[in-house]
């Protein structure tokens, strides 16, 4: 194990005052949990693992996650260094754009990659850059990242916008056109525009951001079902569906929903007519189906039609969403955390923060100190993409931080919830310094320590 972090140091960035001590005490801990999970392994290097006990490695899928809540909390350098392992070893193991899925500190590879980790990966990147300003990490992935594109271009086999293949949910079967493969590529357009033009590379910027534009059309339109009020699992054909057919039966069964089976023989026997024609399909209920919401490009009314009924006991239980809205079995932080962020990113910040207070029920239910990866109290005893659902609602969403490294300009617009009437958040480090953000009877006051412009919305 390694850490060159004092504790003190940690609790004293990013430091949360909102009048709920057993809050404040509770994110504190989400960063310190940094520090457990930092690894330094002699000839890979040093960066954050999965989890602990049983996944003491490296993931891209989990760092996607985690890294982004962790540079919220300031810690810069071993973020950039948890990227340099992945990048690094998806070089050497697949050499051809692919973003590896986990690295064990003995050197071994299980998997070289799920399709959504490429997209996501790329995504992270600008993120690390937008709130740091650091460019050497996109000048050192760009040559990688550019065969990304044109990998995950390829993995749209029929020109549909939607890259075959595993997802984030790792059910046996599901190695289809898949919803958050579909988000995130389509992000990954456009951030790999942005990345090249930050570090001054040429590339076909209207062909990528048209691409992106097109994906998010195909997703808004394709995996939209109006009927549901609700995005769709994935997308594919009848034919495809119906090789599935037992698999899918067999889960609706341990559900025990009879009318969830009655309607998805009579959809399949519908669309049978034409078994070649694709349609998006609502199958399990995933909660990936957030991530429209979670990157921001669903529109503001099929949002809200989506997010309100995902706040309902059908996706939310005792600790948070479930993982699946068919059978509510399980419940993970990382499916809480991507709702809190999608209610966030749109206005409803008291759902937000509700759906975090009901991650933090389960806090030292396995281990003091700690929020388990399966709620309440199993699977990981300490998971690193907590931290992206505590950090990343507070930080980017009930405190409106929002850095621009090309302007050199920090937004902040708070949208506090009800339930904070006053609230700081201090030494918050961004871009080349840090700053301060009070909010007070709906006044705003920034304590500025960076060279940057801060534009404050009251």
């Amino acid at each position: 194990w390694s850490s060159d972090v004092c504790s003190s140091d940690l609790l004293a960035q990013t430091k949360l005052s909102v009048g709920d001590k057993q809050f404040e005490e509770i994110f504190d801990w989400v960063k310190v949990h940094t520090d457990w999970l930092t690894l330094d392994v002699d000839g890979i290097g040093r960066g954050i693992t999965a989890g602990i006990p049983e996944y003491v490695w490296w993931f891209g899928c989990d760092s996607c996650y985690a890294l982004q809540g962790m540079m919220l909390q300031g810690n810069f350098e071993i973020c950039k260094e948890t990227m340099q392992i992945i990048l690094k070893y998806s070089r050497e193991m697949n050499g051809n754009g692919k973003i590896i899925h986990e690295l064990l500190p003995n050197g071994v590879y299980p998997n070289l990659g799920n399709c959504q980790e490429t997209a996501h990966f790329i995504n992270l990147l600008w993120e690390y850059y937008e709130w740091t300003g650091d460019k050497s990490i996109l000048e050192e992935a760009f040559d990688y990242i550019t065969m990304g594109i044109d990998w995950l271009l390829a993995q749209d086999d029929d020109n549909d916008c939607f890259p075959t293949g595993y997802g984030i949910i790792e059910i046996a079967g599901l190695n289809m056109e898949m919803i958050d493969t579909a988000v995130y590529t389509a992000t990954a357009f456009s951030c790999y525009v942005k990345i090249a033009q930050a570090i001054g590379k040429e590339v076909d910027a209207a062909k990528w951001t048209a691409q992106g534009e097109k994906c998010v059309r195909a997703i808004n339109d394709c995996l939209w079902a109006e009927d549901e009020h609700s995005y769709c699992d994935c997308y594919a054909s009848a034919e495809k569906i119906m090789e599935k057919k037992d698999m899918i039966l067999e889960q609706i069964e341990e559900a025990g929903d009879e009318a969830v089976r009655e309607k998805f023989e009579a959809t399949l026997a519908a669309r049978m007519e034409e078994p070649k024609r694709e349609h998006g399909w609502l199958l399990n209920r995933n909660w990936v189906i957030n991530t429209p919401m979670e990157v921001g490009i669903a529109p503001e009314e099929q949002a809200k039609k989506a997010l309100k009924r995902l706040h309902t006991p059908e996706f939310i239980g005792t600790y948070g969403m479930y993982l699946e809205g068919m059978r509510h079995n399980q419940m993970m932080t990382i499916s809480t955390g991507v709702m809190a962020v999608a209610q966030a990113r749109y206005g409803y910040v008291n759902r937000a923060l509700e759906l975090i207070e009901r991650m933090f029920t389960s806090f030292g239910k396995a281990t003091p100190g700690s929020i388990s990866e399966m709620s309440p109290d199993y699977g990981c005893f300490t998971q690193a993409w907590t931290a992206y659902g505590v950090c990343t609602p507070v930080v980017r969403y009930f405190f409106g931080i929002w850095p621009d490294p090309v302007k050199n300009e920090i937004h902040v617009h708070p949208n506090l919830p009800e339930k904070w009437e006053h609230a700081s958040l201090e030494h918050v480090r961004v871009l080349d310094g840090e700053i301060s953000v009070y909010v007070e009877n709906g006044s705003v006051r920034v304590e500025n320590h960076t060279s940057a412009t801060v534009c404050v919305k009251q």
